[in-house]
């Protein structure tokens, strides 16, 4: 018998006896049960038909596989803990070095307190810190103040940018953190919370230009100095000038002053302190779930193998014209398997092309078991994360990205791009090595430690974004 005709059969055969069961017990409620319970099975019975029932159990959940006798899905607490403290301070502490910047700043000969950079940041965090780290750098090569600096946050749907709805750093970043690392490696470097502060430290009329190096004259090459511009400008004696400073994102090729300087700076604006915390919690899962068995003592020093993966499939991104998932996600499943890692933290903003990504990765050969944040979080961090906008929650990826054993990414976007550049510091290469470039079929960047995939052409996230 087919298997259709059998299917029809038990359908047929579950309709008669519910249909004595009714004649038997005669009531209105009876019948209403008699129906849910015949669409329950009849589902049940469809669903034993599909494809889907051969999937493993964990398909709809996905979780990492795990050691039977784990005792539980999350850690305990004393290994989450240390866990947690021990990458909070390799992240940031662990990973700083301010004596370059403190260098550059001693090498500075004149520093005017009469001058501030106004920077105007919007974007995505890819873009958002990178224009920061622009700004830093310029206004010290220029020997000025800096005001604010303020993010324009996009809007939830991340299609317009620019909203004019500012907010101070610490929406992305540990504020303090930068102001307290600058104020001792750069003490002549001076911030101002809003403009009406600057403006006040004179009491003549301040007067407002607008500067970028991108529009600035210039022979051969980017502009790596505006101190010529600012020197031109008429300001009566007395004034303050105030330089409204579209931050020019990744317009100066970042081993235009060296790597050491390249991979220091970034240093000093590490994200917010919530985010790495999240980002360390998700870490500790994946750890515990690989290996139940680690010493709490010391759990860092077994940290999880996984593959990280940046599906870039949102709304803002298909309307920017992105490679769409059918480019991605494929690619994706190759590298993932070629580096023999089956288990994957998957970064998306978009739910319905992350569904699908879990699923069609479980059907791989051998199986990818795909997780995101959410899957990895407690109910008590997870109501932490809820409560944060979108780009904040992304920093919770970008950091798990950044600690993947490898990782893949898509060429046209910042995010990406920003992941690759940040762990591009580790690979054989360096900053400032050669690297492979846009040579093959199916990728813009690739080395030892991450792969950007798009068409096979230079980027200039790749020489121009800071790590």
């Amino acid at each position: 018998m087919s298997s259709d005709a059998s299917t029809s059969l038990c359908l047929r055969r579950l309709v008669l006896a519910m249909s004595q069961l009714y004649q038997r017990y005669r009531n209105r409620w009876t019948l209403v049960l008699l129906v849910l319970l015949v669409s329950l099975l009849s589902s049940l019975v469809l669903f034993r038909k599909s494809e889907a029932w051969d999937l493993p159990v964990f398909s709809l959940l996905t979780p990492l596989p795990t050691d039977s006798s784990a005792p539980s899905t999350f850690p305990p607490p004393k290994f989450k803990n240390a866990f947690i403290s021990s990458a909070l301070y390799s992240s940031v502490e662990g990973g700083f070095n301010e004596t370059i910047i403190q260098a550059w700043c001693q090498s500075q000969t004149r520093w005017r307190q009469d001058v501030a950079l106004d920077p105007i940041i919007y974007g995505g965090i890819g873009n958002v810190r990178n224009d920061i780290i622009s700004t830093l750098r310029y206004s010290i090569e220029a020997g000025v103040a800096i005001i604010g600096p303020f993010i324009i946050q996009r809007s939830p749907d991340l299609i317009e940018i620019d909203t004019k709805n500012e907010t101070d750093v610490s929406y992305l970043f540990d504020q303090a953190f930068m102001r307290s690392k600058l104020a001792h490696a750069c003490p002549e470097l001076r911030f101002f919370d809003s403009r009406e502060d600057f403006e006040k430290t004179s009491t003549a009329l301040t007067m407002v230009i607008q500067a970028t190096p991108r529009d600035l004259p210039q022979d051969e090459g980017p502009v790596t100095s505006i101190s010529p511009a600012l020197d031109a400008q008429p300001a009566p004696a007395g004034s303050n000038l105030r330089v409204i400073f579209p931050a020019p994102f990744a317009y100066l090729p970042i081993c235009i002053d060296g790597a050491p300087f390249a991979d220091s700076i970034g240093g000093f604006i590490p994200f917010r302190q919530d985010a790495q915390r999240l980002a360390a919690a998700v870490l500790c899962t994946l750890a515990w779930r690989d290996s139940p068995h680690l010493n709490s003592s010391s759990p860092a020093s077994a940290p999880p193998a996984f593959f990280g993966a940046h599906l870039r499939t949102a709304v803002d991104a298909t309307a920017a014209g992105f490679p769409g998932y059918d480019m991605q996600a494929p690619r994706y499943f190759e590298i993932a398997k070629a580096h023999n890692l089956t288990s994957v933290f998957l970064a998306s903003g978009d739910y319905q092309t992350t569904k699908k990504f879990i699923a069609e990765g479980l059907l791989e050969d051998p199986p990818l078991y795909v997780v995101t944040k959410h899957d990895l979080l407690d109910p008590a961090d997870l109501k932490l994360l809820d409560g944060m906008s979108w780009d904040q929650q992304a920093l919770v990826d970008y950091l798990v990205l950044v600690a993947s054993s490898y990782f893949a990414g898509v060429s046209a976007s910042s995010f990406s791009a920003n992941v690759m550049v940040k762990r591009r510091v580790s690979s054989v290469s360096g900053s400032c090595g050669k690297g492979f470039e846009g040579t093959a079929t199916d990728a813009t960047y690739r080395d030892e430690l991450s792969e950007l995939v798009g068409e096979p052409k230079s980027s200039i996230f790749i020489s121009n974004l800071y790590p």
